[in-house]
């Protein structure tokens, strides 16, 4: 778990500038990836903590080399199109997670923050 609030200190102090088992980068909120819908997949791994920690964060608009990147949108449309992840029904057990616009090494991005999920395992589309 964060021992710093990360509302209060800059993202990339607290979580880091690397991805690791709880922090995934996303350079889009697209939906759709190699795998399905990388957010959705993403949510579920968090959700699982695999690794113990109490869940993770995503951040989108963010490279896989922790670079930020432009354009991200954070209106509350997006935000909103994001949080309906968690009520779609395609995750289950529903995961419990926020979203919220941030900044990132000075730009622009969308913080998921997912908790760890009581009930293991969290499926997406039927998958863990």
């Amino acid at each position: 778990m964060l021992s710093v609030n990360a509302h209060d200190a800059g993202l990339a102090d607290v979580l880091g500038t690397r991805e690791t088992p709880t922090l995934e980068f996303k350079r889009t909120a697209k939906r759709e990836g190699k795998r399905g819908d990388a957010i959705g997949n993403a949510v579920c791994a968090m959700a699982n903590d695999l690794v113990g920690t109490g869940g993770g964060d995503i951040l989108i608009g963010v490279a896989d080399d922790g670079t930020p990147v432009d354009d991200v949108d954070v209106s509350d449309r997006a935000l909103l199109a994001l949080t309906d992840l968690r009520d779609d029904g395609r995750i289950l057990d529903r995961p419990s997670f926020t979203v919220r616009a941030a900044t990132y090494r000075g730009k622009p991005v969308v913080h998921i923050h997912v908790e760890a999920s009581a009930a293991l395992s969290v499926r997406f589309d039927g998958v863990v």
